[in-house]
């Protein structure tokens, strides 16, 4: 790519957008057929219809692009629990925006089914977790009763609900024939929501009374 059309996309955000856009699509078709290790730069222009140029005003390598996906899922759903599950909310409401997000999940099942597959990134995995801990322990912390809750009780009930919140929702994506949206909202804010707790130094901790 010369300076002229360097310049052009520099000026043209629309440009710069449909550039990535076809890159990153391009790169995709060829990731949900192998891992990242076996597919090659030159494959992924050639596929998109652009040169090596191009791809490196945008890209460090592939793993930058990849990244950059990975970011852009992330923080749509951090900007959506920010949002909506800032408080506890009643259970309707809990429902109505888990079936929200849920639905926006299900729009980026493709990017999904790949990262949390055999031959996806560990590392996306890991802050999806981490991610699915932070929105566990809000809830956990938001919902106070007259049971108590140590710090290490709190822990262990993040790790179990959150790999179990995650393990359904790739699940869900994974399968043939998923689950009816209307009944995994069900599942998971009425069957599988966390209890709530509270937090009472008098009491005993659940792992204390153990």
């Amino acid at each position: 790519m010369n300076r002229e059309e360097v310049r052009m996309v520099t000026k043209q955000p629309e440009v710069t957008g449909r550039t990535r856009r076809r890159l990153e699509d391009a790169f995709w078709q060829l990731y949900e057929q192998r891992p990242i290790e076996k597919i090659t730069i030159k494959q992924v222009t050639d596929l998109a219809n652009y040169n090596r140029a191009t791809f490196y005003l945008y890209y460090q390598n592939l793993y930058d692009l990849r990244g950059q996906i990975e970011e852009s899922l992330l923080n749509e759903r951090e900007r959506f629990v920010d949002i909506h599950f800032t408080g506890q909310p009643p259970l309707e409401t809990l429902r109505d925006e888990t079936e929200a997000f849920l639905i926006r999940t299900q729009a980026d099942a493709k990017y999904f089914r790949v990262l949390l597959g055999p031959h996806g990134d560990p590392a996306f995995v890991s802050r999806m977790n981490d991610f699915a801990k932070d929105t566990i322990r809000l809830y956990l912390t938001s919902t106070a009763t007259d049971r108590s809750l140590s710090p290490m009780d709190l822990d262990y009930l993040t790790e179990f609900y959150a790999a179990g919140k995650l393990g359904i929702v790739r699940k869900w994506l994974d399968d043939t024939h998923p689950m009816p949206l209307d009944k995994l909202v069900l599942l998971m804010t009425d069957t599988a929501a966390p209890p709530a707790v509270g937090f009472h130094s008098n009491e005993k901790s659940l792992s204390e009374q153990i």
